[in-house]
This record gives structure tokens, C-alpha cells and sequence, in this order.
């Protein structure tokens, strides 16, 4: 009797009980963008990091995101929370959002699949229609919520940093372009290294002529004193009528000598031949000069050629002499310049190189910025678009009025007759007990 009383109960609150339906949903999470950490400085601030965490952190992070109490009351007011609990009401007629939410959250399933990246959703409610576009909204919405919690759109900031640095980075050149205006051409990169080089070659030029100016002057040393030493006028002779013996004569001489060269080949130096040639020898010469002392002939003073020569080279010379020493003072005063030049181009250098680290900075912030911001703004346009990292597999299904997923009688008539059984248990038991404390009574 017991059992049966247990498995009518049973039979009576199946009938009893409201049915419930259950709609069923598969969504995939593909690991974009949301999950990729880019470092906002540094030089490594344009390269994507993936992040540490495991694929189950990442889904779990979502199961709690889907079941959050703002996913759920924005369910609640695209539903309508009247529609899906009218029987939560306040006591002024609005609905009871607080139980609403509660309720619905018993009725919300989200189970990540093991070692997979897909989420199984699930929602209960007495109206099949309602249950499957209620998750459908939840996961419309989620998908919506996803995109905003992840987007975290930095565009405007990433634009006003751009402009900012795009200011700076025009004050900085023109910092620049106002230094290399006010010390000219020195003030580029290569002023100091140009003026060393010429530093340099007029140095050496500047040496050399220095050198070249000291062998003229001694030159014109030289010719001075030449100049002195040499007469200024020569004496000419003039040979009249005897010009003729005079030459008979010398040609005679030197035959004679002749002679002479050639019996030294022959003969001893003692020997006869020698002799008698060397004694014509000597009457020719008495010959000649007695002749040179007769006739000497007309003379004439003429001016010393040797000494105009010496004369024109010493003009030339100290011309050179002095064109040498007005170059080379040139060269020096060029040289005193240059000077001057290295020691300003020296002191400016520090200033430049600030500015052209300067401008460089800039130039460097300006790119990264620019890189960020046209990333940000891909991804907005990813975002206005809706194209986010989940993805419905199994679009939430109608449940089949036929099945409900509440009540089930093969559950509750077994659950009935396992009561009834224990109960009939435990009423046996107490009866045995019953009787057996009785006999004792009535033996004592």
C-alpha cells in the first residue's frame, strides 16, 4: 500500500507540475584580438604578446562574463522580465527584477567543453518559443557586451597624442631650421669635419709656402752678392793687321803640342824628338807673345752681360720674393679665420646635437603613435562591424513540446517507488518492533 501511495503521489505531481522546455546552444570562442596584450611603450610596443593564460582560464572567463548579473538583466529588459516571470510582480505591479534575475540565472546554463574552445548553453522555461529566443537575445547581447569589454577603443587618445606629437616634433625642426639660419652652412652635420679638413690643407699650404718664401729670399741672397761681386763694365780687344800672323801662329803652337802628345806615346820622356818639340814649342810661344805685345790693337769698355743677367733674375726673384710674402700673410689671416670658425662650430655642437636629438625623438614618437592609431582604428572598424571571437555553432533550438525537459515521468514514477519502497522498509521495521515489544508485555 505504501508503494502505491508513493507512486500515485508521484503520477499526481508529475500531473500536477508545469512543464518546463529547455533550449540548447553551441557557441565556439576563437582567440583573436581580445586576448593579444600589446605593450603600450618600448621599443617591442607595436609587437603583439600572446598572453599566459590557459585555454580553460579564457573559458571560464567567459562562463562567468555569460552568467554576470548584466548579461542577465539586460536579458531581462530586451525579453521583457513580465513576459518570461508574470507571476514576479512588486506590490505596485512591476516586476520583481531582483527574483527575475535570480530565477533566471537557475534556469541560464553555461558548461565549456574540455580541452576545446566551445561553450554549451542552455535555457528552461514553461514556453518553447520564449526559451529559444531568450537565448538567442543572451547571446546577441553577449556577443554585443564581449565586443565593448574587449574593444577598450584608445582611437581618440591615440589622435590627440598624435597631434601633440605632431607639434612637438614642428617646434623641434623648427628650432632646428632657425639654428642652421643663424650660423649657416656651419651648422650641418658636416660643418665641423669640413672646416677641420680645410684647417688642415691650408695648414700645409701654408707650410709650403712658408718654405717656397725662405729658398727665394736666400736666392735673392745669393744674387745680391753675386751682383756685387761682378764688374760692371769688360774690357774688348780689337785686333787689326797682325790678327792673321797671330792666328798662323797659335795654330802653329798647337800643332806643335800635338806633336808633342804624340811622341810621349812613342819615346821617352828624355828623348830627342821630345826635346827638339819642346824647344819649338817654346820658341812659338816667345813668338806669340812678343806678337800679343805689338799688336794688342784698339781696346773698348763694354757693359758686363754676365751682370745684367744677374741683375734681370734678382728683380724677377724679390718680385716673387714679395708676391710669396703677401700670399702667405693672406693664407695666415685665412688660416687666423678658420680658427675662429672650428672654436664657434665647436661650442654650437652640443646645441645641435640636442636639437637633432631632439627633432629624431619627435620624429620616432610621431611614427609609433601613428602605427598605434591606425591599429586602433582597425579596430574599430573590426568592432563597428561586429566581427568579434564568437562564433555560434549550434544556433539555439526550439525544444519539442512532445519532451519536455521537466517533468519526466520515468524520473519521478522511479523516484516514487524508490520512496515507496524505503518507506514500506521502514513501516515493516517498525512493525516487527511494534509486535515484538507487545509479546514482551504480555510474557512480563
Amino acid at each position: 500500500m505504501t508503494v502505491v501511495a508513493c507512486l500515485l503521489a508521484a503520477v499526481v505531481v508529475t500531473l500536477l507540475m508545469k512543464p518546463v522546455y529547455q533550449s540548447d546552444s553551441v557557441i565556439v570562442v576563437k582567440f583573436g584580438r581580445e586576448f593579444i596584450y600589446r605593450s603600450e611603450v618600448g621599443e617591442a610596443a607595436n609587437q603583439p604578446v600572446p598572453t599566459s593564460a590557459s585555454t580553460e582560464e579564457l573559458l571560464n572567463t567567459l562562463v562567468q562574463l555569460l552568467q554576470s548579473r548584466d548579461i542577465v538583466r539586460a536579458t531581462l529588459a530586451a525579453v521583457g522580465a513580465e513576459r518570461l516571470y508574470p507571476d514576479l510582480r512588486l506590490p505596485d505591479g512591476q516586476p520583481d527584477l531582483t527574483k527575475a534575475t535570480e530565477r533566471f540565472s537557475r534556469s541560464f546554463s553555461a558548461r565549456p567543453l574540455r580541452t576545446s574552445n566551445v561553450v554549451q548553453l542552455s535555457f528552461q522555461h514553461s514556453d518553447p518559443a520564449l526559451a529559444e529566443s531568450t537565448l538567442a537575445t543572451l547571446i546577441q547581447i553577449f556577443r554585443d557586451r564581449s565586443l565593448s569589454i574587449y574593444a577598450n577603443s584608445q582611437t581618440e587618445f591615440f589622435k590627440q597624442q598624435s597631434e601633440l606629437a605632431q607639434g612637438r616634433m614642428v617646434a623641434a625642426a623648427d628650432k632646428l631650421a632657425d639654428f642652421r639660419t643663424r650660423y649657416g652652412a656651419l651648422a650641418y652635420e658636416n660643418g665641423l669635419p669640413l672646416l677641420l679638413q680645410q684647417w688642415s690643407d691650408l695648414s700645409a699650404l701654408v707650410a709650403r709656402t712658408d718654405a717656397d718664401l725662405a729658398a727665394v729670399a736666400d736666392r735673392v741672397t745669393n744674387l745680391r752678392k753675386q751682383a756685387q761681386t761682378t764688374p760692371a763694365e769688360i774690357t774688348a780687344h780689337v785686333d787689326k793687321e797682325p790678327s792673321r800672323v797671330v792666328d798662323d801662329a797659335r795654330t802653329k803652337l798647337l800643332n806643335l803640342r800635338l806633336r808633342e802628345q804624340e811622341l810621349l806615346v812613342q819615346f821617352a820622356d828624355d828623348s830627342p824628338p821630345l826635346k827638339q818639340v819642346r824647344a819649338e814649342i817654346r820658341l812659338a810661344d816667345q813668338f806669340l807673345r812678343q806678337l800679343s805685345t805689338e799688336f794688342s790693337g784698339t781696346v773698348r769698355q763694354a757693359r758686363n752681360p754676365a751682370l745684367m743677367l744677374v741683375e734681370q733674375e734678382l728683380v724677377r726673384t724679390d718680385a716673387d720674393r714679395a708676391s710669396m710674402a703677401a700670399r702667405l700673410a693672406t693664407l695666415r689671416e685665412e688660416l687666423g679665420k678658420l680658427d675662429g670658425q672650428i672654436a664657434t662650430v665647436s661650442k654650437q655642437d652640443p646645441e645641435r646635437w640636442s636639437l637633432e636629438r631632439a627633432v629624431d625623438t619627435a620624429r620616432a614618437e610621431v611614427k609609433q603613435i601613428t602605427v598605434r592609431l591606425e591599429q586602433s582604428r582597425l579596430l574599430d572598424a573590426l568592432n563597428e562591424n561586429r566581427i568579434g571571437n564568437i562564433a555560434i555553432i549550434q544556433a539555439p533550438s526550439m525544444p519539442d513540446v512532445r519532451e519536455p525537459t521537466r517533468p519526466r515521468w520515468s524520473v519521478n514514477l522511479g523516484l516514487g517507488l524508490a520512496i515507496g519502497l524505503v518507506l514500506s522498509a521502514v513501516l515493516a521495521v517498525l512493525s516487527e518492533l511494534r509486535a515484538a515489544f507487545a509479546r514482551r508485555s504480555e510474557v512480563g
